[in-house]
């Protein structure tokens, strides 16, 4: 049932009204009913409605990553990074150990820690990779340090979109078992990557400290302690999967999210969508 209003307009306004009725053939309640319609449907929505948007949209995007297997999950990353990296500030390969956390974050917050290292024009040997049809840089390094037989757990960006969230990121990160034997392991595995930068590197320095960036392609960060997370720790929960028939020791998402406890805004924003994950249904992950 309709209300009366009552609607005071300016002369010029309303001049416009009655033309705007008689082209039409209509009222002019019905005219100004529609542009109040109008406007309504077309206005700025309220903070809170955009909020539950984008939280839906989020959703469908984490559903989507839950629908697939681990290795369509890779390539799609695959396909995403190999539209971004064209875009992002180069450098050359190189190596770098980290003394400290502190050290870490302090580089991880300058503008040197975007530039990556571009793939070779002419690699230096022809890609085993790709003749064994490995697609993934993922499964690429994984094959290497199984090959090795490296006591390892991959964590880090891939470990988050191999759980279902879709995102770029530019390194494989790799939790080790902090000895000099598994180290010289590690090393001797990354020489398979484009430059064999990894050669550089001495064992024991990257079995006793944190952090050790292996500036290859794909980059490999070797880890010895993640928040305070250990290999020893992570090993026990850790999720055997295979990518591109490569099997991968995967952090479980518990321990995942430990390893994100940083103030990083990238790992702040892993951890809720590892969260809101399990909300949507972990048991929806496929093999």
């Amino acid at each position: 049932m309709a209300t009366i209003l009552s609607v005071s307009v300016p002369p010029d306004l309303r001049a416009q009204l009655d033309r705007e009725a008689r082209r039409q053939r209509r009222s002019r309640s019905w005219i100004v009913t529609e542009a109040v319609r109008h406007y309504l449907e077309a206005r700025p929505k309220p903070f809170a409605e955009v909020g539950a948007s984008f939280q839906r949209g989020r959703d469908l995007t984490l559903l989507e990553g839950l629908a697939l297997d681990y290795t369509e999950r890779a390539r799609e990353a695959e396909r995403l990074w190999e539209e971004g990296w064209r875009f992002a500030p180069r450098r050359e390969p190189y190596v770098r150990v980290f003394e400290t956390i502190a050290e870490l974050e302090a580089w991880q917050r300058s503008p040197e820690s975007l530039r990556i290292v571009a793939p070779p024009t002419r690699p230096r040997r022809p890609r085993r990779v790709r003749e064994r049809g490995i697609e993934t840089r993922v499964a690429d390094v994984c094959r290497l340090l199984n090959h090795e037989e490296v006591r390892y757990v991959l964590i880090g960006g891939d470990a988050v979109i191999l759980h279902g969230v879709l995102r770029v990121t530019k390194d494989v990160d790799v939790l080790i078992e902090p000895t000099i034997d598994n180290a010289t392991r590690a090393l001797r595995a990354l020489r398979g990557l484009a430059f064999g930068f990894a050669r550089e590197l001495d064992p024991e320095r990257v079995a006793t400290r944190p952090f050790t960036i292996v500036g290859d392609t794909p980059r490999v960060d070797l880890l010895t302690v993640a928040c305070g997370v250990t290999y020893e720790q992570a090993i026990r929960t850790c999720v055997p999967i295979k990518v591109e028939g490569v099997p991968v020791p995967l952090a479980d998402v518990d321990t995942l999210i430990r390893t994100k406890r940083s103030k990083r805004h990238r790992d702040l924003a892993d951890i809720e969508d590892l969260e809101r994950l399990g909300e949507l249904g972990r048991g929806a992950t496929r093999d």
